[in-house]
This record gives C-alpha cells, sequence and structure tokens, in this order.
C-alpha cells in the first residue's frame, strides 16, 4: 500500500494526494493505492501539480494499516506524517527592530547594524540566568 506525498508549494506543509485528486493535510484523507499501476497513476497527478506550481517533491510513500489508522513505514515520513519538528513562523514578517529596544546597550552584544562592539564596555555573558554564570 502506497499514498502519494509531496510538499505545497507556498508553505512547504506536507499534503497527501486525496481520492479525488486534491491535495490534503490528513493522511487518513489520503488515496491508497494497492497496485503498481495506480501509484503510477497518482504519481502521474502529482507531476501535474508540479507544472501548476501546487506541489514540490511529490513521491510515493509506503504505508500501513494500523489500529490508529495509516502510517508511514519509514523513518521519514513518519516523521513527515506528525509535521514540522520545529515551530515556524507563518505570521506576517515581524519589525525585528522593536526587540530588545528596551535593553541596555551591554546587553546587545551582537548588533546587527554594527558589527564592531565598543572595546571599552564589559563583555556580556553569553547566559542570561546568574545560576548559569561562571563566579569569579
Amino acid at each position: 500500500m502506497q499514498v502519494v506525498s509531496a510538499n505545497r508549494l507556498s508553505d512547504g506543509t506536507v499534503v497527501y494526494l486525496d481520492s479525488n485528486g486534491n491535495w490534503v493535510e490528513s493522511l487518513a484523507a489520503a488515496a491508497v493505492f494497492s497496485t503498481e499501476p495506480e501509484t503510477e497513476a497518482g504519481l502521474h497527478q502529482a507531476q501535474a501539480a508540479i507544472a501548476e506550481n501546487k506541489v514540490v517533491d511529490a513521491l510515493a510513500v509506503p504505508v500501513e494499516q494500523g489500529t490508529d489508522g495509516l502510517h508511514a513505514i519509514s523513518l521519514r515520513n513518519a516523521i513527515r506524517e506528525l509535521g514540522p519538528t520545529v515551530a515556524y513562523k507563518t505570521s506576517p514578517s515581524v519589525d525585528h527592530d522593536g526587540f530588545g529596544s528596551n535593553r541596555s546597550k551591554a546587553m546587545n552584544a551582537i548588533d546587527s547594524k554594527n558589527p564592531e562592539r565598543d572595546l571599552r564596555e564589559k563583555p556580556v555573558s553569553a547566559f542570561s540566568h546568574p545560576a548559569l554564570t561562571a563566579r569569579s
């Protein structure tokens, strides 16, 4: 048994081809292909979606039926099935100049606008919590 998986081009989300030819985020809603010709037909549909700039990196993913639904057999695709392993920003762009604006200059040890640090400043510890800093 296999499903066709890809990444949606607009946001990178893992998607699966369903029986209506749509791309869905749920593995449970994916079309399951039992034969090689069915899988090839699904991959052919994926190639059309790639040409339309809807998805990228389409592939056939072996799955198995568990007591709680479909699951990818390979570790790579099992991880993809669960979603991102790190949080990523999906909101509109953030004004990074606002971050750290109420911190002292000494706390801003790395300043992207001025890569040279004033040599008279005392170096700032990389650890923000006092218990993690070396005691002199």
